[in-house]
């Protein structure tokens, strides 16, 4: 980016992106975004993104 900082995003993956000042550091906060993002993505049961095979998407809910 023009003010130095590292920009990355997982693509199909709406709102996950991260800026910072260097790889490391961009790589952590990306995979912590991602975590925040799946976790809010569960407990709503929206659709996830299904990668690779892996589907976390909420087939049913249990009965309380």
């Amino acid at each position: 980016m023009d003010d130095g900082n590292l920009f990355a995003e997982i693509k199909g993956f709406e709102g996950v992106w991260a800026s910072c000042d260097n790889i490391e550091t961009c790589r952590q906060e990306l995979i912590e975004v991602l975590e925040e993002w799946l976790i809010l993505k569960i407990r709503d049961n929206d659709d996830i993104l299904i990668v690779n095979g892996m589907d976390l998407n909420v087939k049913e809910v249990a009965p309380v």
